[in-house]
C-alpha cells in the first residue's frame, strides 16, 4: 500500500504521512495537543484510517503535553480504525505522556510502542477470537501418553 506524504498546517504544527509495511505513519509535529488542535489531529488521524484500512501508528516524539481534549481525539480515531478492521498505535511518547496513557488506562484500548518498527509489528498479530480461545482452552497442554 502507498500512502501519499502530505503535510497539513496546523495552528501550532504540522501533520505528516508516511507508509510503510501497509501502515500508515502519521508524524505530529506539535508541542502540545490541547483543544485548539485535537479536531484538527483527529480528522486528520480518522482521513489517514480511512485511506489505509483502520491500520494506524502515530508518532507522540514532538509532543510534550496533551489535555483531555487530546486523548478524546485519539479515542475517537482508535474507534474509527477499529470499525476499518484494524487499531491505532501510538508509539516515541515521553515518558510524561506515558504516565498519563497508563493513568488514563488508554493503554488498555490503544497499542503503545516504544519505537516505529514496534508499532507497525502490532498490526501483524492477529486478536484472539472468543472461538479461539475456548478451542486453546479445551486443547490438551501436553500428550496423555
Amino acid at each position: 500500500m502507498r500512502h501519499e506524504i502530505t503535510d497539513a498546517g496546523s495552528r501550532d504544527g504540522i501533520i505528516t504521512v508516511q507508509g510503510m509495511e501497509q501502515v500508515a505513519l502519521v508524524f505530529l509535529s506539535m508541542p502540545a495537543i490541547r483543544e485548539a488542535q485535537a479536531p484538527e489531529v483527529r480528522e486528520r488521524i480518522v482521513k489517514v484510517a480511512e485511506v489505509a484500512k483502520g491500520r494506524v501508528a502515530v508518532s507522540m516524539a514532538d509532543v510534550q503535553e496533551m489535555t483531555s481534549a487530546g486523548i478524546n481525539a485519539l479515542v475517537a480515531a482508535h474507534r474509527r480504525c477499529v470499525e476499518l478492521g484494524a487499531h491505532l498505535a501510538l508509539f516515541a511518547l515521553s515518558k510524561d505522556l506515558s504516565r498519563l496513557i497508563r493513568i488514563t488506562k488508554l493503554d488498555r484500548r490503544i497499542v503503545v510502542a516504544d519505537d516505529v518498527r514496534q508499532a507497525v509489528r502490532s498490526f501483524e498479530a492477529r486478536p484472539r477470537t472468543i472461538f479461539g480461545i475456548t478451542l486453546g482452552w479445551a486443547r490438551p497442554r501436553h500428550d496423555a501418553a
